[in-house]
């Protein structure tokens, strides 16, 4: 079972897609996510909820674009005096709202360190030998 289906895509959108553009943005969704609906039993309800969304708002984004799956990609395009510049390096293949989606994932998010007020930065040796021991800050480890 895909990880949103028609009724929610028109739930969280407003956007009514059919099955097959459903399962096409799944598999986008797929793609950047780095996991497959297969593999994805034990995820959390919150990683669920984002891969849902994605999905929802990939597929009503492919809804309303001129066949994603055959474009080119452009670093920029200029015709009769307008250039068009794309914000990202998948702006032209990845939904804003699904990106926006993916990078609240777990294994997707980018980590952030505190350092105790009056600790001195640690230099890159120091940060990478605390890293691999677990006391960056992060909290523990989990399997997916």
């Amino acid at each position: 079972m895909a990880w949103a289906t028609t009724s929610d895509t028109l739930a969280l959108t407003g956007v009514t897609v059919s099955d097959a553009v459903l399962a096409q943005a799944q598999g986008v969704i797929e793609l950047y996510a780095g996991i497959s609906e297969g593999n994805s039993a034990d995820l959390s309800d919150a990683n669920q909820r984002m891969l849902k969304a994605a999905v929802a708002y990939q597929a009503a984004w492919m809804h309303g674009q001129v066949d994603v799956t055959t474009r080119s990609d452009v670093a920029q395009l200029q015709q009769d005096g307008a250039t068009v510049v794309p914000t990202g390096q998948d702006a032209l293949l990845l939904a804003p709202l699904a990106r926006r989606a993916l990078d609240r994932l777990s294994w997707l998010r980018v980590r952030r360190t505190t350092f105790k007020q009056g600790r001195r930065p640690l230099s890159f040796d120091e940060y990478r030998a605390a890293w691999l021991r677990d006391e960056v800050g992060h909290g523990a480890w989990r399997p997916l």
